[in-house]
């Protein structure tokens, strides 16, 4: 008498066998993804792995979008294959998140405007992927603050004009106890204070943030402070004052952010994370050449030749790829000098997109909240600003002009105008 295997275990080896399938699939899938981000400095979660294979199966197996492998077959079919990158939109996409300080977000577009033929300027693209990658880096130890559901924040100013901000711990009648970012705070008798600001809603607390950040600015000095001040914007949530700050610091304080980057140099090292000695080292090579430690870590890996190629483009020290480079602005003075040369076009173009700049200018004072008629000013400005930074856009793609400082100083105050509240 023949023997039969009850269905119940046929099934379950069927399943168990599919499941160590989609596992090892899954394996192999992760580490090329996590190969691809350690590419552009970044990194890649295995929680976001499943979602994503799914994805691109389906993308792969849908009728209506062609595989990336069958522009051949599709030729041969007499269907048109797909168009190509567009190297310009990559570029300013990438650009438009490195302004917010979206660095992570920045790198893979960059990093695809590089290879793409249609970019607008080569070395400007790698001038920004190169900065985007470099201030990841020397940011990725902040930690976020506490959310908005947690501690309320305070300001606290002194009879002698000194204040203080931070979490607050406790409050009682007779005081304020706050902690601060480095762990000093202290108890605050309210008998004593001139002034306390205490932010308990998530909207109160992003107007305080913005209001200590104005605060700190004023007092800015030395490019540590630049970079401190990154720093307390990029834990906070104010990532749009961050590239401002991280760049005046590369450009005032070269010294500092080669010595921070050596620090992580050495703890890459340590770690024996070779993709990532490779990327700080060609960091080394971009922005911090003629430095010390830069040098010495290149000569360690036997990465320097006897007379290194110039790079355009690249670092403080190197020439400017484009002949309108500005230097790094965000709250501040907005003026700049430019030639246009012969081109009427371009003469034309600039001096409209001047204009609009110059109007949004006149109205950007005028729209702090509690003047006369804010609303219509701050209306007039942001339409001006965004109008500019249009038209400064058609003039990059097309005559490839570099606007970044203009970029950055118009990203910012329209950033300012729409985040302008005061603390109720």
């Amino acid at each position: 008498m023949r023997r039969t295997r009850p269905p119940g275990n046929t099934l379950v080896k069927t399943l168990v066998t599919g499941a160590v399938v989609f596992a090892s699939v899954l394996g192999v899938y992760t580490l090329y993804r996590k190969r691809r981000a350690a590419e552009t400095g970044g990194d890649y979660a295995l929680s976001r792995a499943p979602a994503d294979l799914a994805r691109e199966i389906g993308q792969a197996l849908s009728p209506g979008e062609a595989h990336p492998s069958s522009g051949a077959a599709e030729s041969a079919s007499g269907r048109p294959p797909a168009p190509a990158p567009d190297g310009a939109a990559f570029y300013r996409k990438g650009r438009t998140r490195y302004l917010a300080g979206a660095y992570l977000e920045a790198i893979p577009f960059l990093a695809a405007a590089a290879r793409s033929p249609t970019a607008p300027s080569h070395a400007r693209v790698l001038t920004l992927l190169g900065k985007a990658r470099l201030f990841q880096i020397l940011l990725e130890d902040v930690r976020p603050a506490a959310g908005p559901g947690d501690r309320p924040l305070a300001r606290v100013v002194l009879p002698g004009g000194s204040a203080f901000f931070g979490e607050l711990v406790s409050e009682t009648e007779d005081a304020l106890t706050l902690a601060a970012e480095k762990g000093v705070g202290g108890r605050f008798p309210r008998a004593k204070l001139a002034a306390a600001v205490i932010a308990r809603t998530p909207a109160e607390k992003r107007t305080l943030l913005e209001e200590e950040y104005r605060r700190r600015h004023e007092g800015l000095g030395s490019p540590a402070d630049c970079l401190e001040l990154a720093r307390f914007a990029h834990r906070h949530g104010l990532d749009a004052h961050v590239t401002y700050l991280m760049e005046r610091a590369l450009d005032r304080g070269p010294d500092l952010l080669e010595t921070l980057l050596h620090r992580k140099y050495e703890e890459a090292k340590a770690a024996r994370r070779s993709d990532r000695v490779e990327l700080i080292l060609d960091l080394f090579r971009t922005f911090f050449r003629t430095g010390v430690l830069a040098r010495s870590a290149l000569a360690e890996s036997r990465a320097v030749p006897s007379r290194p190629p110039p790079r355009p483009g690249f670092g403080p020290s190197s020439s400017p790829p484009v002949p309108d480079r500005e230097p790094p602005s965000g709250i501040g003075g907005v003026g700049h000098t430019r030639s246009a040369g012969s081109n009427p076009e371009l003469r034309k173009l600039i001096a409209k997109a001047d204009t609009l700049r110059e109007e949004g200018d006149r109205h950007y004072p005028k729209a702090r909240p509690g003047l006369p008629d804010a609303a219509v000013h701050r209306k007039k400005a942001l339409a001006a600003y965004r109008a500019a930074v249009a038209l400064y856009e058609q003039i990059e793609d097309r005559f490839g002009w570099s606007f970044e400082g203009t970029f950055q100083i118009l990203y910012q105050r329209i950033y300012n105008l729409m985040n302008d509240t005061r603390l109720r």
